[in-house]
């Protein structure tokens, strides 16, 4: 399932003519869901903000051995 968003303004979409239409809106996928299950968060609508986060989130593992 995807969650769209609507944006308003002024858009252009090309077709296979390579011609191009004007528009005043779009619609955007903002989420994707597969089985109950965020699989595409873009812009992280579903994650907790960086300062809420669990500690975990600010400690970098040491690659180096």
């Amino acid at each position: 399932m995807a969650v769209l968003r609507k944006l308003d303004g002024a858009f252009s979409y090309t077709d296979c003519g390579r011609a191009r239409m004007d528009g005043q809106g779009k619609l955007e996928c903002a989420l994707t869901l597969r089985a109950g299950q965020v699989v595409w968060d873009p812009t992280g609508m579903t994650m907790p903000a960086w300062e809420e986060a669990p500690e975990r989130y600010r400690v970098v593992p040491n690659r180096q051995g």
